[in-house]
Protein backbone atom coordinates (compact mmCIF):
# COMPACT_ATOMS: atom_id res chain seq x y z
CA UNK A 1 0.00 0.00 0.00
CA UNK A 2 1.39 3.53 -1.11
CA UNK A 3 2.97 5.53 1.80
CA UNK A 4 0.42 8.48 0.57
CA UNK A 5 -2.71 6.10 1.67
CA UNK A 6 -0.73 5.58 5.30
CA UNK A 7 -0.53 9.19 5.29
CA UNK A 8 -4.41 9.55 4.96
CA UNK A 9 -5.38 6.96 7.49
CA UNK A 10 -3.44 8.36 10.31
CA UNK A 11 -5.75 11.84 9.25
CA UNK A 12 -8.54 10.16 9.10
CA UNK A 13 -7.52 8.36 12.96
CA UNK A 14 -7.14 11.85 13.85
CA UNK A 15 -9.98 13.02 13.00
CA UNK A 16 -11.90 10.19 13.93
CA UNK A 17 -10.77 10.42 17.43
CA UNK A 18 -12.37 14.21 17.91
CA UNK A 19 -15.36 13.69 16.91
CA UNK A 20 -16.35 10.81 19.69
CA UNK A 21 -13.31 11.83 22.04
CA UNK A 22 -15.90 14.03 24.40
CA UNK A 23 -17.58 10.51 25.15
CA UNK A 24 -14.62 9.50 27.57
CA UNK A 25 -14.23 13.24 29.36
CA UNK A 26 -18.08 14.55 29.45
CA UNK A 27 -18.48 14.75 33.15
CA UNK A 28 -15.04 17.07 33.13
CA UNK A 29 -16.29 19.49 30.66
CA UNK A 30 -20.01 19.55 32.73
CA UNK A 31 -17.88 20.26 35.49
CA UNK A 32 -15.69 22.67 33.96
CA UNK A 33 -18.40 24.71 32.36
CA UNK A 34 -21.08 24.29 35.59
CA UNK A 35 -23.65 23.01 32.94
CA UNK A 36 -25.86 19.53 33.20
CA UNK A 37 -24.56 16.08 31.48
CA UNK A 38 -26.69 16.55 28.88
CA UNK A 39 -25.94 20.19 28.16
CA UNK A 40 -22.65 18.76 27.87
CA UNK A 41 -23.86 15.93 25.50
CA UNK A 42 -24.69 19.00 22.85
CA UNK A 43 -20.73 18.56 22.04
CA UNK A 44 -21.48 14.95 20.35
CA UNK A 45 -24.98 16.38 18.83
CA UNK A 46 -23.46 19.83 17.00
CA UNK A 47 -20.76 18.26 15.76
CA UNK A 48 -22.94 15.27 14.06
CA UNK A 49 -24.99 18.12 12.58
CA UNK A 50 -22.63 20.21 11.47
CA UNK A 51 -20.84 17.00 9.32
CA UNK A 52 -24.45 15.90 8.25
CA UNK A 53 -25.89 19.33 6.87
CA UNK A 54 -22.86 21.01 5.93
CA UNK A 55 -20.96 18.19 4.74
CA UNK A 56 -22.52 17.79 1.55
CA UNK A 57 -22.76 21.32 0.74
CA UNK A 58 -19.16 22.01 1.10
CA UNK A 59 -18.19 19.24 -0.91
CA UNK A 60 -20.68 19.66 -3.94
CA UNK A 61 -19.12 23.65 -3.72
CA UNK A 62 -15.62 22.90 -3.26
CA UNK A 63 -16.01 19.46 -5.96
CA UNK A 64 -13.70 21.38 -8.91
CA UNK A 65 -10.96 22.02 -6.46
CA UNK A 66 -7.14 20.51 -7.06
CA UNK A 67 -7.77 17.83 -4.28
CA UNK A 68 -3.95 17.99 -2.55
CA UNK A 69 -4.34 21.65 -2.11
CA UNK A 70 -8.01 21.13 -0.92
CA UNK A 71 -7.47 18.17 1.72
CA UNK A 72 -4.16 20.36 3.21
CA UNK A 73 -6.55 23.61 3.73
CA UNK A 74 -8.82 21.06 5.46
CA UNK A 75 -6.73 19.47 7.34
CA UNK A 76 -5.19 23.60 8.83
CA UNK A 77 -9.10 24.25 9.57
CA UNK A 78 -8.87 21.04 11.67
CA UNK A 79 -5.95 22.10 13.52
CA UNK A 80 -7.49 25.42 14.13
CA UNK A 81 -10.83 24.29 15.30
CA UNK A 82 -9.27 22.09 18.22
CA UNK A 83 -6.85 24.79 19.26
CA UNK A 84 -9.96 26.58 19.68
CA UNK A 85 -11.82 23.94 21.47
CA UNK A 86 -8.75 23.48 23.88
CA UNK A 87 -8.80 27.03 24.92
CA UNK A 88 -12.22 27.64 24.82
CA UNK A 89 -12.72 30.25 27.43
CA UNK A 90 -16.94 29.46 27.66
CA UNK A 91 -19.07 26.56 26.72
CA UNK A 92 -20.38 28.28 24.01
CA UNK A 93 -17.26 29.26 22.29
CA UNK A 94 -16.47 25.43 23.08
CA UNK A 95 -19.54 24.85 20.88
CA UNK A 96 -18.91 26.92 18.22
CA UNK A 97 -15.54 25.58 17.74
CA UNK A 98 -16.38 21.98 17.75
CA UNK A 99 -18.80 22.60 15.50
CA UNK A 100 -16.08 24.09 12.58
CA UNK A 101 -14.09 21.04 13.60
CA UNK A 102 -17.41 18.98 12.05
CA UNK A 103 -16.79 20.87 9.08
CA UNK A 104 -13.27 19.98 8.13
CA UNK A 105 -13.81 16.58 9.39
CA UNK A 106 -16.89 16.13 6.68
CA UNK A 107 -14.88 17.82 3.89
CA UNK A 108 -11.77 16.07 5.06
CA UNK A 109 -12.91 12.88 4.71
CA UNK A 110 -14.39 12.74 1.17
CA UNK A 111 -11.56 14.97 0.06
CA UNK A 112 -9.53 12.03 1.04
CA UNK A 113 -11.33 9.11 -0.29
CA UNK A 114 -11.18 11.04 -3.51
CA UNK A 115 -7.54 11.45 -3.68
CA UNK A 116 -7.25 7.79 -2.49
CA UNK A 117 -9.39 6.76 -5.25
CA UNK A 118 -6.47 8.65 -7.53
CA UNK A 119 -3.76 7.10 -6.18
CA UNK A 120 -4.02 3.39 -6.56
CA UNK A 121 -4.82 1.06 -9.53
CA UNK A 122 -8.60 0.68 -9.90
CA UNK A 123 -8.05 -3.40 -8.58
CA UNK A 124 -6.87 -1.78 -5.68
CA UNK A 125 -9.36 0.98 -4.53
CA UNK A 126 -11.46 -1.46 -2.19
CA UNK A 127 -8.11 -1.97 -0.45
CA UNK A 128 -7.43 1.40 0.18
CA UNK A 129 -10.96 2.39 1.17
CA UNK A 130 -11.07 0.05 3.94
CA UNK A 131 -7.02 1.34 5.08
CA UNK A 132 -8.61 4.70 4.96
CA UNK A 133 -11.42 3.74 6.92
CA UNK A 134 -9.24 1.41 9.17
CA UNK A 135 -8.09 4.56 10.69
CA UNK A 136 -11.44 5.93 12.00
CA UNK A 137 -11.86 1.86 13.60
CA UNK A 138 -8.58 2.53 15.37
CA UNK A 139 -9.65 5.96 16.65
CA UNK A 140 -12.66 4.71 18.60
CA UNK A 141 -10.22 1.26 19.64
CA UNK A 142 -7.45 3.74 21.20
CA UNK A 143 -8.18 7.11 20.22
CA UNK A 144 -11.06 7.87 22.59
CA UNK A 145 -9.58 5.87 25.47
CA UNK A 146 -6.62 7.48 25.26
CA UNK A 147 -8.05 10.78 24.88
CA UNK A 148 -10.07 9.54 28.26
CA UNK A 149 -6.81 8.65 29.88
CA UNK A 150 -5.12 12.61 28.74
CA UNK A 151 -8.38 13.94 30.67
CA UNK A 152 -7.72 12.13 33.78
CA UNK A 153 -4.22 13.30 33.79
CA UNK A 154 -4.33 16.96 32.78
CA UNK A 155 -7.51 17.60 32.01
CA UNK A 156 -10.21 18.06 29.51
CA UNK A 157 -8.40 20.27 27.41
CA UNK A 158 -5.19 18.10 27.19
CA UNK A 159 -6.88 15.66 24.45
CA UNK A 160 -7.47 18.03 22.30
CA UNK A 161 -4.39 19.56 22.52
CA UNK A 162 -3.00 16.18 21.61
CA UNK A 163 -5.53 16.11 18.53
CA UNK A 164 -3.89 19.59 17.61
CA UNK A 165 -0.14 18.23 17.46
CA UNK A 166 -1.13 14.73 15.56
CA UNK A 167 -3.25 17.06 13.11
CA UNK A 168 -0.09 18.70 12.39
CA UNK A 169 1.80 15.63 12.08
CA UNK A 170 -0.42 14.38 9.47
CA UNK A 171 -0.47 18.03 7.93
CA UNK A 172 3.32 17.94 7.24
CA UNK A 173 2.99 13.64 5.89
CA UNK A 174 0.45 14.65 3.77
CA UNK A 175 2.07 17.89 2.42
CA UNK A 176 5.06 15.16 1.64
CA UNK A 177 3.90 12.21 0.66
CA UNK A 178 0.61 13.12 -1.69
CA UNK A 179 0.81 14.02 -4.80
CA UNK A 180 -1.92 16.44 -6.49
CA UNK A 181 -4.81 14.93 -8.03
CA UNK A 182 -7.28 16.68 -10.16
CA UNK A 183 -10.77 16.59 -9.52
CA UNK A 184 -12.67 13.99 -11.37
CA UNK A 185 -16.29 14.67 -12.51
CA UNK A 186 -18.73 15.35 -10.18
CA UNK A 187 -22.35 15.63 -9.21
CA UNK A 188 -24.07 18.79 -8.04
CA UNK A 189 -26.08 19.04 -5.14
CA UNK A 190 -29.14 19.74 -6.99
CA UNK A 191 -28.37 16.41 -9.14
CA UNK A 192 -27.57 13.92 -5.58
CA UNK A 193 -31.01 15.28 -4.44
CA UNK A 194 -32.95 14.19 -7.45
CA UNK A 195 -31.13 11.01 -7.73
CA UNK A 196 -32.10 10.45 -3.93
CA UNK A 197 -35.74 11.00 -4.06
CA UNK A 198 -37.37 7.20 -4.00
CA UNK A 199 -39.32 5.68 -1.60
CA UNK A 200 -37.18 2.57 -0.84
CA UNK A 201 -33.89 4.97 -0.43
CA UNK A 202 -35.15 7.34 1.59
CA UNK A 203 -36.77 4.67 4.21
CA UNK A 204 -33.13 2.74 4.17
CA UNK A 205 -31.46 5.88 5.09
CA UNK A 206 -34.45 6.32 7.78
CA UNK A 207 -32.97 3.05 9.16
CA UNK A 208 -29.15 3.85 9.22
CA UNK A 209 -30.20 7.39 10.92
CA UNK A 210 -32.45 5.40 13.50
CA UNK A 211 -29.56 2.56 13.85
CA UNK A 212 -26.80 5.80 14.62
CA UNK A 213 -29.41 7.10 17.29
CA UNK A 214 -30.47 4.04 19.10
CA UNK A 215 -26.37 3.61 19.50
CA UNK A 216 -25.39 7.21 20.22
CA UNK A 217 -28.58 7.73 22.71
CA UNK A 218 -26.91 5.66 24.96
CA UNK A 219 -22.88 5.79 23.70
CA UNK A 220 -22.74 9.38 24.32
CA UNK A 221 -23.51 8.65 27.96
CA UNK A 222 -21.50 5.76 28.80
CA UNK A 223 -18.96 7.75 30.89
CA UNK A 224 -21.37 8.85 33.24
CA UNK A 225 -22.85 5.58 33.41
CA UNK A 226 -20.24 3.92 34.20
CA UNK A 227 -19.30 6.19 37.26
CA UNK A 228 -23.08 7.31 38.73
CA UNK A 229 -24.41 3.77 38.27
CA UNK A 230 -21.98 1.22 38.18
CA UNK A 231 -19.41 2.61 40.30
CA UNK A 232 -16.62 2.42 38.25
CA UNK A 233 -13.59 5.25 39.45
CA UNK A 234 -13.13 8.01 36.63
CA UNK A 235 -9.41 6.74 36.24
CA UNK A 236 -10.73 3.56 35.24
CA UNK A 237 -13.28 4.63 32.73
CA UNK A 238 -10.36 4.80 30.28
CA UNK A 239 -9.59 0.58 30.49
CA UNK A 240 -13.19 0.14 30.27
CA UNK A 241 -13.55 2.54 27.20
CA UNK A 242 -10.46 0.01 25.72
CA UNK A 243 -12.27 -3.19 26.18
CA UNK A 244 -15.73 -1.47 24.31
CA UNK A 245 -13.35 -0.46 21.66
CA UNK A 246 -11.70 -3.69 21.12
CA UNK A 247 -14.93 -5.15 20.32
CA UNK A 248 -16.16 -2.89 18.45
CA UNK A 249 -13.29 -3.02 15.77
CA UNK A 250 -13.86 -6.66 16.14
CA UNK A 251 -17.62 -6.49 15.05
CA UNK A 252 -16.63 -4.46 12.24
CA UNK A 253 -14.41 -6.92 11.19
CA UNK A 254 -16.55 -10.09 11.22
CA UNK A 255 -19.67 -7.47 9.72
CA UNK A 256 -18.11 -7.98 6.50
CA UNK A 257 -18.31 -11.47 6.13
CA UNK A 258 -21.96 -11.70 7.65
CA UNK A 259 -23.07 -9.05 5.33
CA UNK A 260 -22.16 -10.72 2.03
CA UNK A 261 -23.72 -14.05 3.28
CA UNK A 262 -26.90 -12.43 4.81
CA UNK A 263 -27.32 -9.37 2.79
CA UNK A 264 -31.04 -8.92 2.85
CA UNK A 265 -31.47 -10.29 6.82
CA UNK A 266 -28.39 -8.73 8.46
CA UNK A 267 -29.64 -4.98 9.12
CA UNK A 268 -32.69 -6.45 11.07
CA UNK A 269 -30.78 -8.60 12.44
CA UNK A 270 -28.13 -6.57 13.51
CA UNK A 271 -30.51 -3.81 14.82
CA UNK A 272 -32.53 -6.65 17.26
CA UNK A 273 -29.30 -7.67 18.26
CA UNK A 274 -28.21 -4.00 19.46
CA UNK A 275 -31.87 -3.66 20.90
CA UNK A 276 -31.05 -7.41 23.19
CA UNK A 277 -27.25 -5.59 24.16
CA UNK A 278 -28.44 -2.18 25.32
CA UNK A 279 -30.96 -3.87 27.76
CA UNK A 280 -28.60 -5.94 29.41
CA UNK A 281 -26.47 -3.14 29.34
CA UNK A 282 -29.35 -1.82 31.39
CA UNK A 283 -30.63 -4.46 33.12
CA UNK A 284 -26.48 -5.24 34.98
CA UNK A 285 -25.33 -1.88 34.86
CA UNK A 286 -24.57 -1.88 38.92
CA UNK A 287 -22.52 -5.07 38.32
CA UNK A 288 -19.18 -4.53 36.75
CA UNK A 289 -18.59 -7.51 35.90
CA UNK A 290 -22.20 -7.75 34.09
CA UNK A 291 -21.26 -4.90 32.40
CA UNK A 292 -18.29 -5.20 31.37
CA UNK A 293 -19.55 -8.65 29.44
CA UNK A 294 -22.43 -6.27 28.33
CA UNK A 295 -20.80 -3.64 26.89
CA UNK A 296 -18.14 -6.35 24.85
CA UNK A 297 -21.92 -7.25 23.23
CA UNK A 298 -22.98 -4.03 22.27
CA UNK A 299 -19.34 -2.92 21.17
CA UNK A 300 -19.44 -6.02 18.60
CA UNK A 301 -23.16 -5.71 17.66
CA UNK A 302 -23.48 -2.25 17.81
CA UNK A 303 -20.72 -0.58 15.81
CA UNK A 304 -20.62 -4.53 13.51
CA UNK A 305 -24.14 -2.85 12.35
CA UNK A 306 -23.02 -0.06 10.33
CA UNK A 307 -21.83 -2.19 7.64
CA UNK A 308 -24.95 -3.78 7.54
CA UNK A 309 -27.24 -0.59 6.98
CA UNK A 310 -24.35 0.45 4.62
CA UNK A 311 -25.60 -2.26 2.52
CA UNK A 312 -29.23 -2.27 2.86
CA UNK A 313 -28.72 1.62 1.64
CA UNK A 314 -27.30 0.33 -1.49
CA UNK A 315 -29.33 -2.31 -1.88
CA UNK A 316 -32.14 0.34 -2.00
CA UNK A 317 -30.45 2.03 -4.80
CA UNK A 318 -27.82 -0.21 -6.64
CA UNK A 319 -27.84 1.74 -9.45
CA UNK A 320 -26.15 5.03 -7.47
CA UNK A 321 -24.06 3.36 -4.84
CA UNK A 322 -21.61 5.97 -4.38
CA UNK A 323 -24.45 8.53 -3.83
CA UNK A 324 -26.49 5.78 -1.63
CA UNK A 325 -22.80 5.64 0.18
CA UNK A 326 -22.55 9.13 0.65
CA UNK A 327 -26.48 9.53 1.91
CA UNK A 328 -25.79 7.30 4.36
CA UNK A 329 -22.33 9.22 5.78
CA UNK A 330 -25.14 11.99 6.38
CA UNK A 331 -27.45 9.44 7.84
CA UNK A 332 -25.83 8.17 9.96
CA UNK A 333 -24.81 11.73 11.58
CA UNK A 334 -28.79 12.58 11.44
CA UNK A 335 -28.91 9.76 13.65
CA UNK A 336 -25.93 10.21 15.84
CA UNK A 337 -27.17 14.20 16.63
CA UNK A 338 -30.91 12.89 17.30
CA UNK A 339 -29.27 10.07 19.43
CA UNK A 340 -27.12 12.38 21.72
CA UNK A 341 -30.20 15.16 21.71
CA UNK A 342 -32.61 12.76 22.99
CA UNK A 343 -30.14 10.75 25.15
CA UNK A 344 -29.76 14.36 27.11
CA UNK A 345 -33.49 14.52 27.60
CA UNK A 346 -33.92 11.16 28.89
CA UNK A 347 -30.98 11.93 31.14
CA UNK A 348 -32.90 14.69 32.17
CA UNK A 349 -35.88 13.07 32.88
CA UNK A 350 -35.54 9.63 34.00
CA UNK A 351 -31.49 9.58 35.10
CA UNK A 352 -28.58 8.08 32.99
CA UNK A 353 -29.48 4.51 33.33
CA UNK A 354 -31.98 4.48 31.48
CA UNK A 355 -30.61 5.54 28.07
CA UNK A 356 -29.64 2.24 27.16
CA UNK A 357 -33.22 1.15 27.31
CA UNK A 358 -34.71 3.61 25.49
CA UNK A 359 -31.53 3.04 22.88
CA UNK A 360 -33.36 0.07 22.57
CA UNK A 361 -36.95 0.84 21.44
CA UNK A 362 -35.57 2.92 18.79
CA UNK A 363 -33.42 -0.10 17.80
CA UNK A 364 -36.55 -1.74 17.87
CA UNK A 365 -38.10 0.53 15.27
CA UNK A 366 -35.40 0.51 13.03
CA UNK A 367 -35.09 -3.49 13.11
CA UNK A 368 -39.03 -3.85 11.72
CA UNK A 369 -38.74 -0.82 9.15
CA UNK A 370 -35.48 -2.72 8.20
CA UNK A 371 -37.16 -6.31 8.11
CA UNK A 372 -39.87 -4.52 6.15
CA UNK A 373 -37.61 -3.25 3.55
CA UNK A 374 -35.75 -6.44 3.11
CA UNK A 375 -38.92 -8.50 2.64
CA UNK A 376 -39.77 -5.87 -0.06
CA UNK A 377 -36.31 -6.08 -1.91
CA UNK A 378 -37.12 -10.10 -1.94
CA UNK A 379 -40.40 -9.80 -2.67
CA UNK A 380 -39.47 -7.20 -5.81
CA UNK A 381 -35.39 -7.42 -6.64
CA UNK A 382 -33.23 -4.90 -6.97
CA UNK A 383 -34.58 -1.35 -6.45
CA UNK A 384 -36.16 0.01 -10.17
CA UNK A 385 -35.88 3.99 -11.29
CA UNK A 386 -39.53 5.03 -10.83
CA UNK A 387 -40.64 6.29 -14.74
CA UNK A 388 -39.25 10.18 -15.36
CA UNK A 389 -36.40 9.86 -13.27
CA UNK A 390 -33.35 11.25 -14.11
CA UNK A 391 -30.63 8.14 -14.47
CA UNK A 392 -27.34 8.18 -13.08
CA UNK A 393 -24.18 9.42 -14.13
CA UNK A 394 -21.74 7.21 -15.87
CA UNK A 395 -19.21 8.39 -13.22
CA UNK A 396 -19.99 9.78 -9.99
CA UNK A 397 -16.94 11.98 -7.45
CA UNK A 398 -17.46 9.88 -4.54
CA UNK A 399 -16.61 13.32 -2.59
CA UNK A 400 -20.56 13.84 -2.79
Amino acid sequence: MPAAIIALAFSMFTIGTTEFVVVGILPDISGSFHVPIATAGLLVTSYAIGIAVAGPVLVAVTGRFERKRLLLFWMGIFILANLATAFAPSFGILVIARVLASFSHASFVATAVALALGLVDENRRGKAVAVLFGGLTVALVVGVPLGALLGDHWGWRSPFVAISALGFLALVLNWALLRPVQPGPSVGLGRQLRLAVRPRLLVALLVAALGFAANLLAYTYISPLLIRVTDVAPSAVSAVLIVFGAAAAAGTFAAGPIGDRFPSSSPAGGLFGLAAALILVGAVAHSLAGTLVALVLWGAVGFGMATFLQLLVVAAAPDIPQIAASLTVSAFNVGIAAGSFGGGRVVNWFGVGATPYFGAVVAVAGGVVAALIAYRIRRDGPAQMHPGQEPAPDEVDTTT
